[in-house]
């Protein structure tokens, strides 16, 4: 916000002045998919009390506030898409939205090694890797064929030829999309990588040598409780949605859509994670 000509200020509730202004990030969704997810939580007994954007609950997850100030890009890998959020002083400046992400990696491997999908996929979260300088020629990987029991060995340099391919291209997106954003500059936290897909081996080495900047793994941050239960990429965005309506109580709309929780479930979930 702007007050009267001085700019940095974070709430101008309270203030006097003539003149307000305001920078702001908007971000627009397609209201019969919002309308979706409401009937969905609805319609599973839960009482909705507004949305959150996925990259914000994110990181309310997996950045620190130092991050946040000084300007860290958040780059959630998830099964469908892959969305990228770039944050600096305390608030989100880009985001968008890669069609690009573990689902594809999958489907690549699956037709490569001609084996099923799902086939894929255990192969993908057991014996896969994108740094074929730590795979040995004579490696094997056993796979199912399609509509058999039968099972038959591939080379496992082929299976990290084919994720490495994909996740490439990927993070190449990632890139161009960091660049066209006009921000990159001012990360000087480097990157947050999330999400299931980033659980790849040698994702976050790729991801250093193809973004140019530096990246960590983001895990749930200061979860205690069940933290056992949700140390992982994957339950980021989860944990950030409960962080955010801990934090954020004072911004209860029942008109709008994002914390999907029932009012009673609440206290059951602030006794799981006890976050502080």
């Amino acid at each position: 916000f702007t007050v009267d000509g001085q700019d940095g200020v974070r709430r101008p509730i309270g203030m006097f002045g003539s003149r307000l202004e305001v920078e702001m990030h908007l971000v627009t969704g397609l209201r019969a998919f919002i309308d979706n997810i409401a009937q969905c939580v609805e319609g599973a007994g839960l009482d909705l009390e507004r949305l959150v954007m996925e990259p914000i609950a994110t990181g309310e997850a997996v950045a620190t506030p130092a991050e946040l100030e000084l300007g860290v890009a958040i780059v959630d890998i998830g099964g469908g898409t892959t969305d990228v959020a770039l944050f600096g002083e305390g608030s989100i400046g880009h985001s968008a939205a890669i069609p690009v992400a573990g689902n594809h990696v999958t489907y690549d491997l699956a037709v490569g090694v001609r084996t099923p999908t799902e086939e894929a996929e255990r192969i993908k979260l057991t014996q896969a890797t994108v740094d074929i300088d730590t795979v040995g020629s004579e490696e094997h990987v056993e796979i199912r064929s399609p509509g058999s029991a039968e099972r038959r060995l591939v080379p496992r340099r082929l299976v990290a030829e084919i994720v490495l391919s994909r996740q490439r291209e990927l993070l190449e997106l990632v890139k161009s999309e960091l660049a066209s954003s006009g921000l990159v500059d001012r990360l000087a936290s480097g990157v947050v990588l999330t999400g299931g897909g980033s659980l790849l081996h040698g994702t976050r080495k790729l991801a250093e040598q193809v973004l140019e900047l530096p990246v960590r793994i983001g895990l749930p941050l200061d979860v205690r409780g069940m933290s056992s239960s949700v140390n992982s990429p994957i339950f980021a965005t989860g944990v950030g949605l409960v962080r955010f309506g801990i934090r954020h109580p004072e911004t209860h709309s029942p008109t709008a859509a994002p914390v999907a929780f029932a009012h009673s479930a609440w206290e059951r979930l602030r006794a799981l994670f006890r976050m502080g």
